[in-house]
């Protein structure tokens, strides 16, 4: 945060305003009070740097009349986190291509597509996609999480999706996955199924009838579950 600051001040001596002016004459070049989180921290930004960055928050700045914008649900790391990519054009070094930091991408990926930050959201992508192969699990909480704060086209859903078709399993789509993101549970019973059909077609030849039979079971089965057909009796 003492980044930004720094960056603020060496800005409105560019500009040629007082460190200590909130909102001066010209809208482009006023400073903008960000209070961040329950808690009320304040962070803050040029509505220039705003309007190039994310179109979202610079709206919320013409609607202010005291140069506030309050963000109470958020969290003042991501909020941080995204000022620093907004003044230096970088995801900040703590949140390096590694697994561990899927978390911390998560919420700024979020953060990205609710204020319209196309390009952070962009970069925040290329990350995920060169961590996909390190990830081991990626928890039921996780998933349920981003579906309930992305839209349908959200690309961070995608991303999801492709994740669990490329190295998840049919047995680890649990009655919680089920139940909390049944479009997603759905989705993916029907491509490990799709998967799996040539292959159980392929492999027909060499086995015997009863194994076949035991294939076709397996397959009504998971068809009823997708569809909700209850069990015949």
């Amino acid at each position: 945060m003492a980044l930004i600051e720094s960056e603020i001040f060496r800005t409105n001596l560019k500009y040629g305003f007082s460190q200590d002016q909130l909102i001066v004459e010209t809208h482009f070049n006023a400073v903008i009070e960000l209070v961040v989180g329950d808690q009320g921290h304040s962070l803050y930004a040029h509505a220039a740097i705003l309007r190039r960055c994310s179109p979202g928050l610079y709206r919320l700045t013409k609607k202010t009349e005291n140069g506030i914008i309050r963000l109470p649900d958020d969290k003042l790391i991501v909020v941080d986190n995204f000022l620093t990519w907004a003044y230096y054009d970088r995801i900040t070094p703590s949140m390096h291509a590694s697994a561990d930091s899927l978390d911390a991408l998560i919420d700024l990926c979020i953060f990205a597509e609710r204020v319209s930050a196309d390009d952070l959201r962009d970069s925040i992508m290329e990350v995920l996609s060169q961590i996909q192969g390190s990830i081991t699990m990626i928890p039921v909480e996780t998933c349920t999480y981003v579906w309930a704060r992305t839209l349908y086209t959200s690309p961070l859903r995608r991303f999801l999706k492709d994740w669990w078709k490329k190295y998840g399993r049919m047995d680890q789509v649990t009655q919680e996955l089920l139940e909390r993101i049944p479009d997603l549970a759905a989705w993916l019973l029907r491509s490990f199924m799709k998967d799996r059909q040539p292959q159980a077609q392929m492999d027909t030849s060499e086995i015997g009838p009863s194994q076949i039979a035991g294939v076709k079971k397996s397959k009504d089965k998971w068809s009823r579950r997708i569809s909700g057909t209850p069990h015949s009796t």
